[in-house]
Order: structure tokens, then sequence, then C-alpha cells
């Protein structure tokens, strides 16, 4: 257990990767993977993040954790998830992540050098706000604009969403973002992510470039849709069964979970999911 008493309360993964560089660290990507600040040392059933991870990092990889153990131990004996320096939030997602394993996974959480103290979210103090915001939200009509793309490209897996605080409605393609409309369904844009750090281009976001010429994002309103439709229609093939097809797995989960494909049983109960999908032509 001598891993857990690295000497420091919050150590970088940067510093972590040097320190357990001579251990037998797992870096093999599987379908699930999803967070690559996420260190795993087999020979010490441990899975580490370090404290320069935003809020979300948390949370990544805390599933990522899970999904190793299952896919790589799975016998039943504990293993280590040691995180540094989380901001309350993401102590509350992983409690709620935690609480929510069907089967248990035999996990041992840390934070720094000490047992980590999760919590049970509180939502007490925003509940009626949040209900507030998503009742005017499910009260919105869906624009023109919104449901003539909707028709226009005829797709089981391209679905118009909006979070509770969000200006505009996002369109996705089995779970993969690649369109968005604005509140006032005035105009819109077709894109896949952003450039990241130096330059940098996601697998996701090179197939987008290639497929509109280069282009950073495809601007459309109601006048000149052709455009964007034929872009968006050669998204759909390339998410069915191209390049895109093996990006962002956790969100071709997630949409399959909420257009209700995948059904989610808890304590042979299924789960109903709550107003997440604008209901495009009765909106």
């Amino acid at each position: 257990m001598s891993h857990l008493f690295v000497d420091t309360e919050r150590a970088t993964t940067k510093e972590l990767a040097t320190f357990f560089a001579p251990r037998d660290v797992d870096r093999e990507p599987r379908p699930l993977n999803i967070s690559s600040k996420v260190l795993r040392v087999r020979t010490d059933r441990l899975v580490l993040v370090g404290s320069d991870c935003a809020e979300r990092d948390y949370v990544n990889a805390f599933a990522d954790a899970v999904h190793w153990y299952r896919q790589t131990l799975a016998d039943g004996d504990p293993f280590t998830f040691r995180f540094f320096a989380a901001k309350h939030a993401a102590k509350e997602m992983m409690w709620t992540l935690k609480s929510a394993l069907r089967p248990n996974v035999p996990m041992i959480i840390w934070e720094g050098n000490e047992p980590a103290k999760l919590s049970r979210p509180n939502f007490s103090s925003n509940c009626a706000e949040r209900a507030n915001q998503l009742a005017q939200q499910r009260s919105r009509k869906c624009p023109d604009l919104a449901v003539s793309i909707q028709q226009r490209l005829d797709s089981d897996i391209f679905r118009w969403y909006r979070n509770v605080t969000s200006p505009r409605y996002s369109g996705r393609i089995d779970g993969l973002e690649v369109c968005f409309v604005q509140q006032d369904g005035k105009g819109g844009g077709v894109s896949i992510g952003k450039p990241g750090k130096n330059g940098a281009i996601s697998k996701e976001r090179e197939v987008f470039q290639s497929l509109s010429g280069g282009r950073k994002c495809v601007g459309f309103d109601g006048s000149n849709l052709d455009d964007a439709i034929d872009l968006l229609k050669k998204l759909v093939h390339e998410r069915l069964c191209g390049k895109l097809r093996p990006c962002q797995p956790e969100h071709r989960l997630e949409a399959r979970i909420l257009n209700g494909s995948l059904p989610v049983i808890v304590d042979g109960k299924k789960l109903v999911v709550c107003v997440t999908r604008i209901e495009h032509y009765s909106a």
C-alpha cells in the first residue's frame, strides 16, 4: 500500500507518471476508456488522476476506473482509485456514480493521502430554480429551422437536444454534436469540436474539415440549407459506418439511453428519462 503515501497532496498527472514510471502502467486504450488523464497501475491495483484536471476529468476518470477493473481485474478483490484536490461538485458526482453501481465494484477511494469523503449531492439550494428553467425549456416551441433540418435529414440517429441553461439547440448524430441552431431560430452552423492546445485537431474534427473543404464552421439560415443538409448527410454516413463510428462511445451510449433504444434497469425497474429531448413536431 506504499503507493498511497506519495509525499504530496497535489500531485499533477506528469508528476504521477514520473513517480510510477518503473511500475506496470497500463496505457492500453479500450472502447470505454474515456479519459486520457488517468494512470492505471496494474501491479498496485491502482488508478490515479492528478490535481491538474478539470471537474469533468475526475468524473471521467472514475468511469474509466470502473471499466478498467471490469475489463482487466474483475476478481472480486478491491482496487484503489486515488485522486488529488477535486472540487466539491466532482466529489458529489463521484458519490452518485458509486452509489449507482450495479453490481457493486470493490473500490477503495482516496483523496491525496487520506480516505476520500464523498458527499451526497444537495439540490435544495437551487432545485426550484432548475425546475422553473426546465419548465420554460419544455414550453418553448422548437424553431422552424430546426424542424426543417430534422425533416430533410430524415435520420433515426439525428436528434435535437437542449440542456437547462443553453441558449441554443444542439444537433447530435448518435450522441456526437455536429450542429446547432440559435434560440431565436434565425441561424446556426455545422461544426464538430474545436482546435485543441497548440493547434491539435481531434479525429472527429479532422473528418468534419475533410468533408467541409477545410471550413471551421458551415453557417446556415433558412435561405441556404442545401449545403448544410448535404454535409450532415455525409456525417450521418460516417457516424454509422465510417471514420466517426468509433468516436465518442460514451456519447453514443448516452444518446441511446435518452432515446429509449437502450433501457436502463436498476433493482429490477426500468428507469424513465426526464424531459431531455425536443419533441420536434408536437412542441
